[in-house]
């Protein structure tokens, strides 16, 4: 569904990305880990086309993402960015229906089908009750499910999350994440929090310096051995009841 190979980016003299190989199958939750400053945003956002690579090739559905309009892309992957301020306060309904751009022209009138996708969206992120509601009146929460319902009526094979929990109580961040992977679709997320990178990811790549030193399910990524050379601090990881690995740092290193 998502493909890299040897993704290379920097600023300057200041290499970032030092050849990303990265691959997301039909289907998978993919979890980015690492330090901050290890690459894990600019990575995606070279994904995304924010910014654009120096080196290497990105495939999306088999395509040359690199070539792809904007438009084309829209159509095939969303994203899901830190919950943001509008400039002008939309409310919730129209905010989620500006997702529908990417299946319209330029200048074309919101359809029944449009109206009746954004309608189900709403009812699905628990946001129906919200949908007069100015985006700037929310809580961050609310307005990082409203960004989900934005992408889900993309409808999309492919969703990009970029540290989209950040700030967030651990009530919303579950919400979040049980929102998302319940919708079936791939999923390429950068995650700081490593427990919920051992609840939702099926899979993981650990970025350290601009390189991908390691990939694998959580099980295999999140071992003490790994962690200490990722973070550079100890780390005691065990099975919770559930069956999900829970990690516990300790400090004094």
């Amino acid at each position: 569904m998502l493909s890299t190979k040897q993704v290379a980016f920097g600023v300057s003299d200041r290499p970032i990305l030092r050849g990303i190989d990265f691959q997301a199958g039909p289907g998978e939750f993919v979890g980015i880990i690492g330090p901050n400053g290890s690459g894990k945003s600019t990575f995606l956002k070279q994904v995304y086309k924010v910014l654009r690579p120096q080196g290497g090739e990105i495939r999306l559905l088999g395509a040359d993402l690199l070539s792809m309009s904007n438009w084309d892309m829209a159509q095939k992957l969303a994203v899901v960015v830190q919950e943001h301020e509008c400039g002008f306060d939309f409310t919730v309904e129209e905010v989620v229906m500006m997702g529908r751009q990417a299946r319209k022209r330029l200048l074309e009138a919101d359809s029944r089908e449009d109206r009746a996708m954004v309608d189900a969206v709403l009812e699905r992120t628990r946001l129906a009750g919200l949908r007069e509601q100015g985006f700037s009146t929310l809580s961050g929460g609310e307005k990082q499910r409203v960004l989900i319902a934005r992408a889900l009526v993309q409808q999309t094979d492919v969703l990009i999350l970029d540290e989209p929990t950040n700030h967030l109580d651990i009530k919303y961040q579950l919400q979040l994440m049980d929102l998302v992977k319940a919708l079936g679709c791939t999923v390429v997320a950068a995650i700081h929090d490593l427990n919920l990178a051992a609840m939702y990811c099926d899979r993981l790549y650990a970025l350290k310096d601009g390189r991908a030193v390691c990939s694998g399910t959580p099980q295999e990524l999140l071992t003490p051995e790994r962690l200490s050379a990722l973070y550079e601090v100890d780390a005691e990881v065990i099975p919770g009841p559930d069956g999900k690995l829970r990690v516990f740092f300790r400090s004094g290193r």
